[in-house]
């Protein structure tokens, strides 16, 4: 048995046997599993093909149900964004009645249900700030582990990156949009870091990470990027905006010390879309919006997939006649969901949005909230932005994301009420004070 292997058994499995004291190292197995799929890579030959993902969710659950009043109380507070989940889920379910191909769109119906639960159960595990460390370190760790790999063993096709990934990012424009969430936690962890060890420690993560984005040489995580770099500096505030600028400016310049000549003539055609691959892709996105005119109540998961051959053939065609991507998540959204999907779904993100901005607000004075709500917020950001140019629908970590959130805001409520119930039993009452003030000067 490889070293590797020994550690993935020792955190996988360790994660499920300490379900009996938290849920919270079930979700560090099940990120385990996420960054590290052992069929994904050859140290995992000795292990079966299990459901580790499956099991790992189970066993949360079955956590979350047995510890029940046990686990840290929290106050229960409005999550309108789950109600859009929910009603997205249902209208899911609705549409693969009528999909272009019912079997295939099951699959991805049963895929976005998964993700719901998912959204579900990270709150009911994160409840303390030590939970969100213990998830945001895994973040951070199985990131670098895919930096790490990339650095060691990197293996390129016409200049981008292959064989790094987790289930749901196994080509670089996914692989280099997922890691856009990382990146704005380890700024966090760099700004908070209490010594020099440890911030040495997070910049070395972020330099693998980084490094291995400049690999995938996706154009799409680039915009991201530049777009959570923006709204990091706009959105943080006074007395806070000049350490995020030190941030960025660190950020720039290791993205610059690391990008090779590949890097750098891929992101020149961004504005330039004159190569094949931005041909391409406006060719697809035009399709897409006639896709959602003739079809707006949805054709089912992998629709546009499927009907491929009609709306784009000079691509398929040049492809050996094999299915295409619209390589855009709003289209795809619309192409396989309808134009119903895709109210519900932004209804989803919105509300999120929204409620990241009112407890960001609430958190002032908080900064230990304050940042990691701001880095939520620009994870989201840079995901969304990169999902202009790949298929992000299915990607875990939006929704996680998303379910860090409210986690982070149920938090946060909390102690502020517990913070204000404490006062107001430590103080004297008003009244009472007077009737002293008045007997004592009797």
């Amino acid at each position: 048995m490889s070293k590797t292997l020994l550690v993935w058994v020792l955190m996988y499995f360790g994660g499920l046997a300490l379900a009996v004291v938290h849920p919270i190292y079930p979700l560090v197995s099940y990120l385990t599993f996420y960054y590290a799929p052992p069929h994904h890579n050859w140290w995992g030959d000795m292990l079966p093909d299990l459901r580790f993902s499956l099991l790992a969710s189970a066993v949360i659950l079955g956590s979350a149900m047995l510890k029940g009043a046990g686990l840290e109380p929290l106050k229960e507070t409005r999550n309108p964004a789950l109600k859009w989940f929910l009603l997205f889920g249902f209208w899911v379910v609705l549409v693969t009645v009528w999909a272009e191909d019912r079997v295939r769109s099951w699959v991805w119906t049963v895929a976005l249900l998964k993700l719901i639960l998912l959204y579900i159960l990270i709150p009911v595990t994160v409840r303390t700030p030590a939970h969100f460390d213990i998830f945001a370190g895994a973040h951070i760790g199985g990131a670098t582990y895919w930096g790490y790999k990339a650095w060691d063993d990197p293996k390129r096709e016409a200049g981008r990156l292959k064989d790094v990934g987790g289930p749901d990012t196994q080509n670089e424009n996914a692989a280099a949009a997922h890691l856009l969430t990382a990146l704005p936690f380890v700024a966090v962890y760099l700004l908070s870091a209490r010594n020099r060890k440890m911030q040495a420690i997070i910049m070395v993560c972020g330099a693998f990470i980084v490094n291995v984005i400049i690999l995938c040489n996706s154009r799409g995580a680039t915009l991201g990027l530049l777009a959570m770099a923006g709204a990091g500096i706009a959105f943080a505030g006074r007395g806070r905006r000049l350490k995020l600028l030190g941030v960025a400016a660190a950020a720039a310049v290791a993205l610059l010390a690391l990008a090779d000549p590949e890097f750098v003539a891929r992101q020149q055609t961004t504005v330039d879309a004159q190569d094949g691959s931005s041909q391409g892709r406006l060719i697809a996105w035009q399709a897409g919006l006639e896709f959602i005119k003739d079809h707006p109540l949805g054709t089912g998961g992998r629709g546009f997939h499927i009907l491929s051959p009609q709306y784009i053939p000079e691509i398929v065609e040049s492809h050996d006649g094999e299915e295409r991507s619209v390589h855009n998540t709003y289209l795809q959204l619309g192409a396989e969901w309808g134009v119903p999907g895709l109210v519900l779904w932004g209804g989803f993100i919105i509300s999120t949005m929204l409620l990241l901005g009112r407890a960001r607000r609430a958190a002032q004075d908080n900064p230990w909230y304050f940042y990691r709500l701001l880095a939520i917020k620009l994870a989201l950001i840079g995901l969304l932005v990169a999902g202009i140019f790949t298929n992000r629908l299915y990607g875990e970590s939006l929704y996680w994301m998303c379910a860090l959130a409210y986690a982070l805001h149920r938090m946060h409520v909390t102690v502020k009420e517990t913070a204000a119930a404490t006062d107001s039993v430590s103080a004297p009452p008003i009244i009472a004070g007077t009737l002293v003030a008045g007997a004592s000067s009797r």
